[in-house]
């Protein structure tokens, strides 16, 4: 297993509309069987050091003493462009999706993509809270509990509210402390 340093983050990239996803060859269907899978198993299940193997098996980037707590969802199609560095928190009932994909008949106005979604090194992301795709979350940052981040949050700063918005920076606290 590569560490999070050696990880390649993928890039943005167009998908199709909604509809036209659901034209799949049966090994495309029999991937999704297995994600959709074990993304239920790790859903529930009561041990985080299986609820990490279970979310590996399934594609996800994640490094070491990362915590990912039970009720989690990370995203059911596009799991490999999901990344949690080194001690990573997800609390329970966190939400991280990688993918939008409108109708088509509203493709004109909403385009299609999947991007990643970093959860940088020590960052604690809290009960209930849900990041959107190609957010970063910056080292030791903080997610209150309930928030939708839709915005990169920077390193050492807490965000709250529907959309996140930075409420405190205690990278000064942080230096002092030191």
């Amino acid at each position: 297993m590569p560490s999070s340093s050696q990880w390649q983050v993928m890039e943005q990239k167009p998908i199709p509309c909604s509809e036209d996803c659901h034209k799949k060859s049966v090994g495309q269907w029999m991937h999704k069987v297995k994600i959709s899978l074990l993304q239920n198993l790790a859903y529930n299940c009561p041990f985080n050091s299986m609820r990490v193997r279970l979310h590996r098996w399934r594609g996800v980037h994640i490094g070491k003493d990362v915590y990912i707590g039970q009720r989690c969802s990370i995203d059911n199609l596009f799991p490999e462009y999901v990344y949690l560095e080194d001690g990573a928190n997800l609390h329970i009932g966190t939400t991280i999706l990688t993918h939008y994909a409108a109708r088509r008949r509203v493709s004109v106005l909403f385009k299609s993509y999947v991007a990643p979604v970093v959860v940088r090194k020590g960052a604690l992301v809290s009960v209930n809270a849900t990041v959107m795709p190609g957010v970063e979350i910056g080292e030791d940052a903080v997610v209150s509990p309930g928030s939708v981040v839709e915005k990169d949050v920077a390193p050492m700063t807490v965000v709250k509210g529907v959309p996140a918005v930075q409420v405190s920076d205690f990278s000064k606290l942080k230096r002092l402390l030191k």
